[in-house]
């Protein structure tokens, strides 16, 4: 696995949910999960049904992955976070690709527009059909493409990266759609 490859999307979702979640939650204590690091979530088993259950992976299933992929990538899991109300959770390795996904169920939409008004002109393009309203930005190199967007009080943060021939961007969307519809506001 390339470690870069890891860090640069890493960083990028840190950047863009702690400078909201860290700075209005500071002195809060870390969210704790039920679900160990690591442990499959609902959905995880190939042809699983997935239901929404508040928690990030639970907005992505095993098979949206697979279909997005080309192949099985096996179980969701789930990453460390210690932003009140966030949950994060990832799919894949760096080599080939990978999606990452995060997810604040407190003060989404103040936590989108914050992010959408902090940003560089020019960086962010609107999307739309995701939520209330998202936004799509690939600055940050070859293969990655990220999607923000909210819907009611959760704010969704994908990062996507590939290293084969296929459109980072439409991957992303295919991710975010799913996230979206399954999220409940």
């Amino acid at each position: 696995m390339n470690n870069f490859s890891w860090r640069v999307p890493a960083t990028v979702t840190v950047l863009l949910l702690g400078s909201v979640l860290f700075s209005s939650c500071a002195g809060a204590p870390a969210v704790t999960t039920d679900t160990p690091i690591g442990s499959e979530q609902s959905g995880d088993s190939p042809g699983e049904t997935q239901v929404y259950d508040g928690t990030a992976c639970s907005l992505v299933s095993r098979n949206e992955a697979a279909d997005a992929f080309g192949y099985d990538p096996g179980p969701s899991e789930v990453k460390d976070t210690t932003s009140p109300g966030a949950t994060s959770c990832k799919f894949g390795n760096a080599d080939p690709e990978y999606v990452q996904w995060t997810m604040t169920t407190q003060g989404g939409r103040d936590a989108y527009f914050k992010v959408y008004n902090g940003a560089a002109p020019g960086s962010l393009e609107d999307l739309t059909g995701l939520g209330e309203a998202a936004y799509g930005n690939a600055k940050f190199g070859s293969g990655f493409y990220n999607i923000g967007f909210y819907k009611g009080d959760s704010f969704v943060v994908i990062v996507f990266y590939t290293t084969k021939a296929v459109s980072p961007k439409t991957q992303a969307l295919s991710f975010a759609q799913a996230a979206a519809d399954r999220l409940t506001p």
